[in-house]
This record gives C-alpha cells, structure tokens and sequence, in this order.
C-alpha cells in the first residue's frame, strides 16, 4: 500500500510538471506571439505613413499642374479677349474685311466661351484637390 501510494504521488508530481510545462510553454508562446503580433502592426503602420505620405506628394503635384493649367487658360483667355476686341474694332474700319473679321469674332468667342468653361472646371478640380489635400492631412 506505501509503495502504491509512493507510486500515486510520483504520478502526481509528474502531473504536476507537465502542467506547469504547459503553462510555461504557452506563456512563452503568447509573448512570442504577441512580438510578432506588434512587429507586424508596426510594418503596417510604417507602409500606411508611407502611402499617405506618397498620396500627399502626388495631390501637390496634381494641385501645381491644376494650378498652372488654370493660370494658362486665363491668360489664353486674356489674349483671345483682347484678340476679339482689336478684330471687332479693325471690322468697324474695314467694310471689304467685315465679313470676314465677324466670322473670326464668332470663333474666338466660341474659343473664349470654351476656354472659359475649362477654367470654370479646372478651378472646380483645383477646389476638389485642395480639399482632398486638406482631408488627408486632417486624417493624419
């Protein structure tokens, strides 16, 4: 009876052990697990600074070439006006060029209307951008 009572309590330390191997085990593994677990969030955030910050870069940009784009339509804009006012003007002078000077009213004002327009548009874009941009950097 003492030897199988020996024999139950060896049993039971041995139980005993491998639990708490078990449990060292799993909590190693949950330290480890949880290393992992930040090295990853960690790569994660640095790829979405990095795509921000590249998203950020790439609406300056389009924002610049808006921007230009609409400074160029308005000085085009400028010209065609001025070019309608001085055409008008020598079609007033000249009867034998009247005919043909309207005609080239009527077509630079359908540019200027066009190009008016596209400013109109453009300026809407640059606005969109701008906000986007704005929107970005407020998430940030």
């Amino acid at each position: 009876l003492t030897s199988r009572i020996n024999e139950i309590e060896i049993e039971l330390q041995n139980k005993n052990t491998h639990e708490q191997e078990l449990i060292d085990f799993q909590h190693n593994f949950t330290i480890e697990s949880d290393k992992q677990n930040k090295k990853i969030i960690e790569s994660q955030r640095i790829d979405f600074d990095n795509q921000i910050q590249q998203l950020m870069a790439q609406h300056t940009q389009e924002q610049a070439t808006l921007s230009e784009k609409v400074t160029q339509l308005q000085v085009t804009n400028r010209q065609l006006t001025q070019q309608v006012a001085t055409f008008s003007e020598k079609a007033t002078k000249d009867t034998q060029l009247q005919t043909t000077l309207s005609e080239k009213v009527n077509q630079l004002q359908e540019k200027n209307r066009q190009l008016t327009q596209q400013v109109g548009m453009y300026e809407k874009q640059l606005t969109m951008v701008k906000q986007g941009l704005k929107k970005r950097h407020e998430e940030t």
